[in-house]
This record gives C-alpha cells, sequence and structure tokens, in this order.
C-alpha cells in the first residue's frame, strides 16, 4: 500500500473508524423525564423584565449624566479660583 497521494489531502480511511468519541469537554447533564426545554420561557415575563433593563438604562444613563455635569462644574470652580 502505497503512502503517496497525488494531493495534500489524505485517502478516505478504507475501515470506518474504530476509536471511541473523544470525551466531551466537560459533563453533560441527562435531561429530567417529563420535563420539556422551554417551560422557564413560559415563567418569565420577557416584555416586564426588557422594560424593567430599560428603566434601569434610564437612571444609569441620568447618573452618568450628572455627574459629569458636577465633574466639569467643579473643575470650572477650581480653575476660576
Amino acid at each position: 500500500m502505497s503512502v503517496a497521494t497525488p494531493t495534500v489531502l489524505p485517502r478516505p480511511p478504507l475501515f470506518p473508524a474504530l476509536m471511541p468519541r473523544p470525551p466531551q469537554p466537560y459533563p453533560t447533564p441527562l435531561a429530567i423525564p417529563g420535563r420539556r426545554a422551554g417551560r422557564l420561557i413560559l415563567r418569565r415575563d420577557l416584555v416586564q423584565e426588557m422594560d424593567d433593563l430599560s428603566d434601569e438604562e434610564a437612571e444609569l444613563e441620568d447618573s452618568v449624566r450628572q455627574t459629569k455635569m458636577l465633574s466639569s462644574a467643579l473643575h470650572f470652580f477650581f480653575l476660576t479660583e
């Protein structure tokens, strides 16, 4: 059997791979019988969560804006003295 091939790609194996699959990088939990995967989404109110996050984001932006205004006012105050 020759090892030289006309291309860089190796030939397909003549026999199927007899080695077992490599282990998973992390253990995968077994599915709980009788439990669907999408039940959590049915319990969560995603619209309410999005509204809450929008409110928090607006509060954070206001806080950052006030901090910048205060720092620029203090900077101006100390420069004029």
